[in-house]
């Protein structure tokens, strides 16, 4: 049952959400290290291996610890890597600029 939310509604969910794809891979094998009881997740090109900053992410959470994650501590290198990332999808699928627009009474 577990494979089944991580692969498809977590994986799904991540995606809807432009969740840079490196992150969303990195994410699920730390899910799928913790579920299986594996000192560290094991990362391939697919989840930045090969990336200098992807690696450091790597780095610094395996020090504070990829359990850590689940508890919501997180090194500001997810963040900064997600914002990197929203900053260079093309303005039309940006998620601000599809924002509906205020109220007509709210205007100034």
């Amino acid at each position: 049952m577990e494979d089944t939310f991580l692969q498809q509604n977590l994986q799904s969910f991540l995606e809807d959400n432009r969740t840079c794809p490196c992150l969303a891979h990195t994410l699920l094998e730390a899910l799928h290290s913790d579920i299986d009881d594996s000192r560290f997740p094991k990362f391939a090109n697919r989840h930045g291996a090969n990336d200098p900053e992807h690696r450091q992410l790597h780095q610094l959470q395996a020090h504070v610890g990829w359990s850590q994650l689940f508890q919501g501590r997180l090194v500001k290198e997810w963040s900064q890597l997600q914002e990197a990332f929203l900053a260079d999808l093309p303005p039309t699928s940006n998620p601000t600029e599809n924002a509906a627009p205020a109220p007509s009474g709210l205007a100034n």
